[in-house]
């Protein structure tokens, strides 16, 4: 039995080197064009800006790369390998890595096409282009493969590479491969949900196979090819991991008789919410912040603040009180998301409040909002996206310029009360250089509310208009109607100012 499970091994074993066979790989690390390729140069500014090496690679040190010509003249460069001897092929395919500018050649512009096709020297066919590829991000490197099929058992097929443009941008090419289709293919679409302590891997298999290898590290880990586990299902899940720590894992098919793919990944996986800490802000930043009923000191200067070890109680249903002071000079835009589902991730679907900051310095914006009725009880993360340009659409994970980011534990409660309802208005008093705000109560709730500003407080004696104030024309006041024995029902009011016209101020 033995013998015969090592002759079934050997067999497959040298049936996936033959099916592995590669006719031709480049990395472009010697030369461009390397030896035995040729490029043609048919723009007007020279061996600069045609196909040569560049610095920018996908895997080594350098690349091919066309630059576009600042002179705005017709650019048609062709890079061309060498001839592919396919006479032992069966099923070769072509695999190559690219990165360009789809902003400059797809959409908005045009200006400039990258092209791959294959000639005999007399006939020239397409294989593909970048506007096949659909829509992509710009200077992102992306891997295609091409069926080569048709021509295996030929000898005098070579590949070009062509850019062609007016006033487009770079073209850059590396890792180029023909060799033959793998029996066992790689797997795709890696992906992992995630716990503080556990991963949930997951992956698509093109083979029907029913068994894999996988090698999990910290992230950077360099790969030895030997799976950490074996025989493992799909998706899979690894537990015993630390919190707050990036991850990376890679996947091999097992594909029984067709032997192994070759290894897919990284996929990298973070067990924490994603980092959100701009890299400047203005001004001084945030000041201090309340949130129900709770008061949160800013700690400076900062681009990040960690409030998350007091933890708040807001209400399923009723209005949650947020109030951000902003120390910046400038409007700053404002997001706030809740993980209901806790799951590490803020979903679009999660965003609770969207809003824009005045650039009075300071000023508090009254963020508050309604907590969905629907809201999953218990504790949740909760995050404040704000930045002064540069969110669209909003980003919790946002870590570019001029922004701060705060992080809070919310436990979401059943309130144990009904809270009062009201509206508010500015009463301006320019004769006396003051103003009040009328409160229109038309739902007492079940406590005994009160208006107040964090300082004073005004009884509500019954339905109907409060007014509480004075205020000195020219300041900003926060009100909140308190429920007046639970702080989960207080509701906030808004912030309120008035300046009264010039003409106004000095009528007798």
């Amino acid at each position: 039995m033995k013998k015969i499970t090592f002759l079934i091994y050997a067999f497959t074993f040298a049936f996936c080197s033959l099916s592995y066979g590669q006719y031709l790989t480049e990395g472009f690390e010697t030369s461009v064009p390397p030896a035995g390729w040729t490029a043609n140069i048919t723009n007007t500014g020279g061996p600069t800006l045609t196909w040569g090496q560049a610095a920018n690679p996908h895997t080594g040190t350098y690349s091919a790369q066309v630059e576009y010509d600042p002179a705005l003249v017709p650019q048609n460069e062709d890079l061309i390998s060498p001839v592919l001897d396919l006479t032992s092929a069966t099923n070769p395919r072509l695999r190559f890595w690219f990165n360009m500018s789809y902003y400059w050649a797809v959409d908005p512009n045009d200006n400039y096409d990258f092209n791959v096709s294959i000639t005999d020297g007399t006939t020239t066919t397409p294989l593909w282009s970048e506007a096949d590829f659909g829509v992509f991000t710009n200077w992102v490197w992306y891997e295609i493969t091409l069926d080569l099929s048709a021509y295996a058992g030929t000898n005098n097929m070579q590949l070009v590479f062509n850019y062609t443009g007016v006033d487009g941008a770079s073209l850059t090419l590396d890792d180029v491969l023909v060799e033959e289709t793998p029996t066992c293919l790689p797997v795709t679409d890696l992906a992992a949900s995630v716990t503080y302590t556990s991963a949930n891997l997951s992956w698509t298999d093109p083979n029907g196979a029913t068994a894999w290898n996988i090698e999990l590290g910290a992230a950077g880990f360099t790969p030895t090819q030997t799976p950490t586990e074996t025989g493992v299902s799909n998706p899979h899940s690894v537990g015993s991991l630390t919190a707050n720590t990036a991850y990376e894992y890679y996947v091999q098919a097992d594909c029984a008789t067709d032997g192994t793919s070759t290894w897919a990944g990284p996929f990298q996986f973070y067990t924490g919410y994603c980092a959100s800490v701009p890299t400047s802000n203005d001004g001084t930043g945030l000041g201090d912040i309340v949130l129900g009923t709770t008061t949160f000191n800013s700690s400076g200067d900062v681009t990040y603040e960690d409030y998350t070890a007091t933890t708040v109680d807001l209400g399923q249903g009723v209005t949650a009180n947020l109030m951000i002071t902003y120390q910046t000079g400038y409007t700053y835009e404002t997001y706030v998301w809740i993980d209901f589902n806790d799951n590490l991730i803020f979903d679009d679907t999660e965003l609770v409040y969207t809003g824009t900051s005045l650039e009075d310095d300071p000023t508090t914006l009254d963020a508050s909002f309604v907590m969905p009725a629907s809201a999953s009880l218990g504790t949740h993360r909760m995050r404040i996206g704000t930045s002064d340009f540069g969110q669209t659409p909003p980003d919790p994970c946002y870590s570019g310029t001029y922004g701060v980011t705060a992080d809070f534990n919310v436990n979401i409660v059943v309130p144990a009360c009904a809270p009062p309802v009201a509206t508010a208005a500015v009463n301006a008093d320019c004769d006396n250089l003051q103003y009040y705000v009328d409160v229109n109560v038309t739902d007492l709730g079940d406590g005994t509310p009160s208006i107040t500003d964090g300082t004073s407080t005004w009884t509500v004696s019954g339905l109907g208009v409060t007014q509480a104030g004075p205020f000195a024309d020219g300041t900003t006041v926060t009100l909140t109607l308190e429920h007046g024995s639970d702080g989960v029902c207080d509701l906030p009011l808004g912030t309120f100012s008035n300046y009264c016209p010039t003409e106004c101020a000095e009528e007798p």
